[in-house]
């Protein structure tokens, strides 16, 4: 009997919505799969808040499990590709409903006792009984990508089988996260457009680093590198000590600038950011990320952060998923 589903609880970044002003809509796929896309409770999905994903039934739990990590997958890379922020949690319930709270629940909705009320969650969740009743309070505020088009990038990222490595997935949810860094030009403070442009390079990194076979150092680097490992074994350190400088030398063989700029040479090469050159760019963000962790604190290091933050946020998205589409599934 198919009687397992699974629902995904996700939050869309402050400054990202969708453009459909119903409150359920449904995503059918080529394959004749559906899901159904559903707002909070009499609200249309352009009202932002909390949304709701909702995949069809399946024959038992892990089945149901399984779709619905693929379609959280999807939902990030669609996210991405509209330049929009997405949380999807770690799959934790939201709500504070509790046992003693369930007859009054049932009650006010009235719920019969034979459907199940569960506290809503941030997240995948797999249930049984269609009717399953889920409560959650929050409030919240928008912007727009029209649902024709976020629908039809969630239905090609399904067909992929989309299914991130967790490194991936990681540099996916780092992404989102900036896109809650965004405030409204009458909010604006320097101290959230620094954050967002330190998350969104974080997430570059991320990405970067998942291939550590690019960006090595000069012959003559790694020779000083592995120099400085054979004299650390000779101190008299703690073996923790120890075991921590090594780490951070042999972390250090690897430029990063180099991994940052390998990796953009083979995905976006030849695209444009900020009106410079792919390849240029993310050098002048890299050199800009150095300034700011580095101490430089000048008015005009902030200026310069906010010239670029958008274009980074357009190069990431990007980077995310093109490496996505060329990932083996795992």
């Amino acid at each position: 009997m198919n009687d397992y589903r699974f629902r995904i609880g996700f939050k869309l970044g402050g400054a990202a919505g969708i453009g459909e002003k119903a409150h359920l809509r449904e995503i059918a796929l080529v394959s004749g799969v559906h899901y159904l896309l559903q707002g909070e409770p009499d609200k249309g999905i352009d009202s932002g808040g909390w949304l709701v994903l909702k995949g069809e039934a399946f024959a038992d739990e892990e089945a149901a499990r399984r779709a619905g990590m693929v379609a959280a997958d999807a939902l990030r890379w669609c996210c991405a590709r509209h330049r929009m922020g997405i949380d999807v949690g770690q799959n934790k319930p939201r709500g504070g409903f509790t046992e003693y709270g369930e007859p009054g629940m049932r009650q006010l909705h009235g719920v019969p006792q034979e459907v199940p009320i569960m506290n809503a969650v941030h997240g995948l969740c797999v249930y049984q009984h269609p009717d399953t009743l889920f409560h959650a309070v929050s409030a919240d505020g928008i912007a727009v990508t029209l649902i024709q088009h976020f629908s039809a990038t969630f239905a090609e990222a399904v067909e992929r089988g989309m299914d991130l490595p967790a490194g991936l997935r990681r540099a996916f949810d780092i992404y989102g996260a900036s896109h809650f860094a965004r405030v409204s030009a009458s909010q604006h403070s320097a101290a959230v457009g620094a954050a967002r442009f330190i998350l969104l390079w974080t997430a570059l990194e991320t990405l970067a680093n998942l291939s550590d076979e690019i960006g090595t150092r000069p012959d003559e680097e790694i020779q000083a590198l592995i120099g400085l490992e054979h004299h650390l074994a000779k101190l008299d350190l703690s073996e923790d000590g120890r075991k921590s400088l090594q780490h951070s030398l042999r972390g250090m063989r690897v430029s990063t600038r180099a991994l940052c700029g390998k990796l953009v040479s083979t995905f976006v090469a030849g695209k444009q950011y900020a009106d410079m050159d792919a390849c240029k760019f993310v050098l002048r963000c890299y050199d800009l990320r150095s300034q700011f962790v580095h101490g430089r604190s000048e008015d005009d290091l902030t200026a310069e952060l906010a010239s670029v933050v958008n274009g980074l946020d357009d190069l990431v998205a990007d980077l995310l998923t093109e490496v996505a589409l060329r990932t083996p599934q795992v």
